[in-house]
């Protein structure tokens, strides 16, 4: 990848008025012409998307190839979908035992698991969270907290309940801080963690497990034994390469950039 061309004040500039102008965009043209909620969705994902490139565009130059490398999407995905697919094993059979009717149409497909897990890492971790730490050189955690409590605020949906609302903040803020960690484990690869945001998404709402994130307490175990087995194979993962799973001497700042 090549050398950032801006110190790391310039960059998280960059960085953060790229992740505002995305995040903020969607809503005021949705406010202004009230379209259907598919013409919302692509507002929200083409936003996002322009955002990304254009960040990417300003930190590193070069193409298209250099802002997959930049956004950790140049490395072959089939590795990551297999251990995905393995790791949500438990949901999907557990789900499938238990649930009394499936909803496994192309717009869950699509709208429910492709889209949001594949835009929401390429603009939550992609974006944010891995050029903060890697041109910004912040360091993982706060790098991985900022983008993660606007991706939990926008899961938290217009409810009364606020216990509710706080539980859903909660698991969907612990998920993004996880996802960032798969990203970090896997070498700044960023397919595992979507394809296990796409599974986890696919099976969630295929079968019914919750209306929101949080769901109850057998789908949460079932969420759980999935947490379980990607953490295990991804920390498996890279030993095998020869890397250390657990970031040391970066947490707060990131002086190897």
């Amino acid at each position: 990848m090549p050398s950032v061309r801006t110190r790391p004040g310039v960059a998280a500039t960059v960085v953060l008025l790229a992740f505002a102008v995305g995040w903020f965009a969607p809503s005021l043209l949705t406010h202004a012409k009230a379209p259907s909620p598919v013409a919302s969705r692509a507002y929200m994902y083409g936003a996002w998307t322009l955002a990304t490139l254009a960040a990417v565009r300003v930190l590193y130059g070069g193409g298209l190839r250099g802002a997959l490398r930049a956004l950790g999407l140049a490395a072959n995905p089939a590795p990551s979908v297999t251990m995905a697919f393995v790791a949500t094993l438990p949901m999907l059979v557990g789900f499938a035992a238990t649930a009394d009717e499936v909803h496994l149409s192309v717009g869950v497909v699509a709208g429910s698991a492709l889209a949001p897990g594949f835009f929401e890492e390429v603009f939550f971790r992609g974006l944010a969270f891995v050029q903060l730490h890697r041109a910004a050189r912040w360091g993982i955690v706060p790098a991985a907290a900022v983008p993660a409590v606007a991706f939990a605020a926008g899961h938290v949906g217009p409810s009364s309940d606020l216990a509710a609302a706080f539980g859903v903040f909660a698991v969907t803020f612990a998920g993004a801080l996880w996802f960032a960690w798969i990203v970090v484990a896997w070498g700044f690869v960023l397919w595992p963690a979507v394809a296990l945001h796409v599974f986890m998404n696919l099976w969630w709402s295929a079968f019914g497990a919750g209306a929101t994130a949080l769901g109850g307490v057998g789908a949460n175990l079932l969420r759980g034994a999935t947490i379980a087995i990607a953490t295990v194979w991804t920390i498996r993962h890279a030993r095998q390469r020869g890397r250390s799973p657990w970031p040391r001497g970066r947490l707060w700042r990131n002086r190897t950039a």
